[in-house]
């Protein structure tokens, strides 16, 4: 009787899938006499291959990221050597694990705030967009993921970081208080003026109304408008001096 070697004659190319879509069919089809055996294994990254995962024309496969990776079906009928094919199936997967950093949560009045976004994605996130309270932020769209913002009124911000691949979109918030040197008549205010030197300084506040204050915390209890205007901090000694002004509104 005739008997001839395995021979391929078809199949699959190289696929990219992505994570979650219905399962992908590999498939192999060789011919000989007698009619060969499939079988599929997986092919480590060091070269080796796994044990038998499945015989047959075709092998499924979940798309899930851990099936990511080369496959090698071989035919064998016990005749001659047993050819080989290798299909690579890449697995991609929308952002994820979305960080978005902010220099400080609570910031001065006309303070940097310094924006970071990143995530993980394949392939690799293209575009980071940013929205301000929901508008988007000019010049939103940045391949880094890094942007700097001065924000001139105190107040509440949430920043929404959109990150996106070709696969998909995810997203991540942060929330950031600005906080101004405004305040309402009935309030209470403290003022710092943390200063160091050798020797240590000599440290008070003029308000505005020409009082002078000595040390470096002034406390106004009960702010009515009257008290709004510049505050002045003076520090010195024998060195020489320094002066730090805050403005206040009531």
């Amino acid at each position: 009787s005739l008997t001839d070697p395995p021979e391929f004659n078809s199949f699959s190319n190289d696929v990219v899938v992505v994570e979650g879509d219905p399962s992908v069919t590999l498939e192999c089809i060789a011919d000989g006499e007698p009619t060969p055996n499939i079988t599929w294994t997986k092919v480590y990254a060091h070269g080796s291959d796994s044990s038998v995962l499945g015989t047959g024309n075709q092998f499924v496969l979940e798309t899930n990221r851990n099936n990511r990776g080369k496959y090698r079906c071989t035919a064998y009928n016990g005749i001659g050597t047993a050819p080989n094919r290798t299909v690579k199936v890449e697995v991609n997967y929308k952002p994820e694990n979305v960080k978005l950093m902010v220099n400080d949560s609570v910031v001065c009045k006309s303070d940097v705030i310094s924006i970071t976004c990143s995530a993980a994605g394949k392939p690799a996130v293209h575009t980071y967009q940013l929205f301000e309270n929901e508008i988007p932020v000019y010049g939103e769209k940045s391949s880094a993921g890094v942007w700097i913002r001065k924000y001139l009124k105190g107040g509440d911000l949430s920043y929404r970081c959109v990150a996106n691949n070709t696969v998909g979109t995810a997203e991540k918030t942060v929330n950031v208080t600005v906080k101004g040197t405004g305040a309402t008549e009935g309030d209470n205010m403290t003022l710092l003026c943390p200063v160091s030197g050798m020797p240590p300084p000599a440290v008070s506040w003029m308000t505005s109304n020409g009082q002078r204050h000595s040390g470096y915390m002034l406390e106004l209890t009960s702010i009515n408008r009257s008290q709004a205007g510049e505050y002045k901090c003076e520090a010195s000694n024998e060195c020489g001096n320094a002066t730090r002004k805050a403005s206040i509104h009531v």
